[in-house]
């Protein structure tokens, strides 16, 4: 999916229905890819996207897992 806003960053995930969470995140943010391992909440994937959180290099500023 692409972000609204944010065209140029696409993202796939699986959500896991019963624990509101969300794993196997896949981002590409300009063209480079980003994967981040681990499950992450709701709020926690709405700050990434949100803040910005996830850089071009494939970090996350706050949340390293």
């Amino acid at each position: 999916m692409f972000l609204k806003g944010k065209e140029e960053t696409f993202v796939t995930l699986d959500y896991l229905s019963t624990q509101e969470k969300v794993s196997n995140l896949y981002f590409e943010v300009k063209g480079k890819p980003i994967v981040l391992a681990g499950e992450y909440g709701l709020d926690e994937l709405k700050n990434f996207i949100s803040n910005d959180e996830v850089e071009e290099k494939g970090e996350v500023k706050k949340t390293q897992r």
